[in-house]
């Protein structure tokens, strides 16, 4: 049975991580009244161990935790703390500014001694360990210390992340820095990376909750990872785990920067329409809703639902990718056990072009301020080097010519 580790580092993540963790207790009925009711539940404990821990008289949540002491004393006040084990958490008395490097230094003096041994201690406790995701921002000042984490990790097990873009339009010198900086780390460093936009969720907020707030955001988010491994945590028609999504959806490993679209499933609607619907690029529900075009490389869908699996897949059967060797393939996973709260849902993950756009935009932003050097004193000042600069601009436009590439090569295979 595969395990999972899940890896937090900075306040945002932090909170999206206790979002999930509230989550995944009501959607393995670990509440004390469910508990008492467990023969009527054995499905909901099968595959427990995937994001639990099992103690003799306990289980704890597979996690742990990076961020300020101040932030971190806040976790063990929460409703759902008994689920969460203090020696996975590592609070420190040190202040964070805003630049990469600086978290970079503060990760190899303060951090990553502790954090190597807890990650060691969760091998140990693991039997059978599938890999691990790391929830971060990646212009924010933990940007730094999640990227130093990543490195840290086992390189022979599967990585992926849950990474929150900044918008481009209105983001500082810095975050486009920081951005930048942790991109290279993770075109190198990760196998598997679900995309989020905070201009796309903010609008996605304000058509679920009517009114915009970052907690709801992070709601959002942490939903979607509750959906993106739940076949690994339940049975279903057909299962499959983080590796088998990166195998269908990645076409090359630097490529492997995905977005979703999450939706419940409306019985009283025609499914292929909803399907469709979140099939289409300009209604992907929290990433780059602007100018993106229809070109799937490659596309997916996670269902949790018992009785409307071979309606989807009958419905996904009939979109085809802009991928000329692949041109009909889709790939569907399902899970049986239906959401605790939502009940029939869907995720849909596709692999289109617009990332290489936003590749593009980000190199653009950076060059401007780079012409000028500025706020570079800010980095110079903690260790950095003008090459690192350089050469992760380099990486990143290299990435979207990549992306170009493959996409003139795959029109013109379809003509």
């Amino acid at each position: 049975m595969s395990e999972l580790i899940q890896i937090n580092a900075g306040f945002n993540s932090n909170e999206i991580c206790l979002k999930y963790l509230e989550k995944l207790i009501k959607d393995h009925h670990l509440s004390q009244q469910n508990m008492n009711n467990r023969e009527n539940n054995e499905q909901f404990y099968e595959r427990i161990s995937t994001c639990f821990e099992e103690h003799e008289k306990y289980r704890s949540f597979r996690g742990v935790f990076l961020d300020e002491q101040q932030s971190l004393d806040q976790i063990m006040s929460i409703q759902e703390q008994e689920f969460i084990d203090p020696n996975y958490i590592i609070g420190k008395n040190v202040y964070l500014n805003g630049t990469y490097y600086h978290g970079r230094n503060i990760f190899g003096q303060v951090y990553q001694q502790e954090f190597e041994d807890k990650l060691r201690q969760i091998h140990e406790n693991s039997d059978n360990l599938f890999g691990f995701n790391i929830i971060h921002s990646l212009s924010d000042k933990f940007s730094g210390i999640s990227m130093q984490a990543i490195q840290s990790l086992d390189k022979q097990l599967f990585c992926s992340s849950t990474s929150q873009f900044p918008n481009l339009l209105c983001c500082s010198a810095i975050e486009i820095y920081n951005t930048i900086l942790s991109l290279n780390q993770l075109i190198f460093n990760c196998n598997y990376t679900m995309i989020y936009d905070y201009n796309s969720l903010s609008k996605r907020v304000q058509e679920q909750y009517k009114y915009q707030s970052l907690q709801n955001c992070h709601d959002i988010v942490a939903e979607t990872i509750l959906q993106n491994n739940c076949s690994m945590r339940f049975s279903g028609y057909q299962n499959g785990d983080l590796r088998k999504l990166a195998v269908n959806l990645i076409s090359f490993p630097r490529m492997h920067f995905l977005s979703n679209a999450f939706s419940v499933i409306n019985r009283d609607k025609i499914l292929s329409d909803q399907i469709y619907n979140l099939m289409e690029p300009r209604n992907q529900n929290f990433t780059f809703q602007e100018d993106a075009k229809n070109f799937y490389r490659m596309q997916a869908t996670i269902s949790r639902t018992n009785d409307l699996y071979y309606e989807i897949q009958d419905s996904t059967s009939k979109s085809q990718n802009k991928t000329a060797w692949v041109k009909d393939s889709f790939c569907n996973i399902n899970c049986k056990v239906q959401h605790y709260e939502l009940g029939d849902t869907v995720l849909y993950i596709g692999h289109h072009n617009y990332f290489g756009i936003y590749c593009r935009q980000l190199c653009l932003k950076f060059l401007q301020q780079w012409k000028r050097k500025a706020y570079f004193h800010y980095f110079a000042s903690e260790g950095a080097d003008e090459f690192d600069f350089i050469e992760a601009e380099q990486t990143v436009a290299d990435l979207y010519s990549e992306y170009i590439t493959y996409d003139q090569v795959d029109q013109e295979s379809m003509e």
